[in-house]
């Protein structure tokens, strides 16, 4: 038997065309939807492991804002060696985060706005998107349980890493990638920053929770300066809440902070500098909570 095909016309060859497209597109439509599903299945669990770890931290410590520092502010050696010793040992999983995070990086430094895009360019941006996913988990949640080990409350944890590499250090609440790495779950912006648009919009919200957080520590100072009859604390640290409420993207004690504070990162001012991230200094504060 001979089978016989006919040229096809314009509009079949339209209509060819749009079914192989379809037909290719639905594939792999398909398929991501497949390997979406038993890439979550099995990472999902690890994504719940976290909720669980942090709701352990939460109940055996408090909430970031529940932390009351000495009525100074000063914060004693023991402690800083602690932040020292859970910074330290979460430096193979921020290597790990970080060698992700160059690699998508690169994909979102490569998509131009405006550009179509193959299929090949958007799989890239995407597979990129999902390897970084794990190696965040396990360090948030090596993190946590870190702090859960060595009686380290969120709220110390955020008070130290504040005034020693904001205020004392220097670096930037926007430190981070050129693009959304996390965001408030409160925002609902769906707008997709990046570049330069991205640390400023990172910096600003940084500021914020941070701003929010001291407001609440501050006055559980003021409550520690009071018990020790510490009028000129008291005064002093009034005024900085005030300043606080009045500028909501304001950090504590910025370009001000005090001598007590200042002296006690100065013997650990090169092991604090060598275990910071720019990379990940994202996931510290707009993910503490």
């Amino acid at each position: 038997m001979q089978f016989k095909f006919d040229k096809p016309s314009r509009n079949q060859k339209g209509r060819s065309g749009c079914l192989y497209g379809c037909a290719g597109l639905l594939l792999i439509v398909m398929l991501g939807l497949t390997a979406g599903y038993f890439y979550f299945r099995d990472r999902i669990g690890g994504v719940v492991e976290v909720e669980n770890i942090s709701k352990e931290l939460t109940e055996k410590f408090g909430e970031a804002g529940d932390f009351t520092p000495g009525a100074d502010g000063s914060i004693k050696p023991e402690r800083i060696e602690i932040f020292l010793k859970i910074r330290d040992s979460l430096y193979n999983y921020r290597a790990a985060a970080s060698s992700a995070l160059t690699d998508i990086s690169q994909a979102v430094a490569e998509d131009k706005a405006g550009e179509d895009k193959s299929i090949a360019e958007v799989f890239n941006i995407i597979t990129s998107g999902l390897d970084l996913m794990p190696d965040i988990i396990t360090y948030i949640k090596t993190k946590y349980r870190l702090q859960i080990e060595n009686k380290m409350s969120r709220g110390e944890y955020i008070y130290i890493y504040t005034l020693a590499y904001y205020n004392y250090l220097g670096h930037e609440p926007g430190d981070g990638p050129k693009f959304t790495l996390v965001t408030d779950a409160q925002n609902d912006d769906e707008h997709e920053y990046k570049g330069e648009e991205a640390i400023i919009r990172r910096d600003k919200e940084t500021r914020d929770k941070i701003n929010g957080y001291f407001r609440k520590i501050l006055k559980n100072q003021i409550i520690a300066a009071t018990l020790i009859n510490d009028e000129q604390m008291v005064l002093k640290l009034r005024d900085e809440t005030e300043r606080l409420l009045k500028n909501p993207y304001a950090l504590p004690w910025e370009g001000n902070l005090p001598v007590e504070v200042e002296a006690s990162f100065i013997k650990y001012r090169d092991r604090l500098d060598a275990l910071y991230s720019f990379e990940l200094n994202p996931l510290e504060i707009t993910m503490a909570e």
